[in-house]
């Protein structure tokens, strides 16, 4: 969950877009791609995203790509 959160925070501040309501990150990311940058499973991966969706830190897309809506919430999740 951690190592998820912190992978986005540096690919948000890297790569990031300020779009209406957060930060886009504009490059493809399956959850698979983000456990292998990570060295987790693609289920862990997967549990993580959803829990920083539910908590309202991220949104994704239907074109695995994903919003930072809360950077704050999360660096705290990190």
């Amino acid at each position: 969950y951690g190592r998820i959160a912190h992978h986005l925070l540096v690919l948000a501040r890297e790569y990031g877009e300020d779009v209406e309501g957060g930060t886009l990150i504009p490059i493809r990311l399956t959850q698979g791609d983000l456990a292998s940058m990570v060295g987790a499973s693609r289920v862990r991966a997967n549990q993580a995203l959803v829990q920083l969706t539910r908590r309202g830190a991220i949104a994704t897309d239907a074109r695995h790509h994903i919003t930072v809506r809360d950077l704050d919430l999360l660096e705290r999740a990190y």
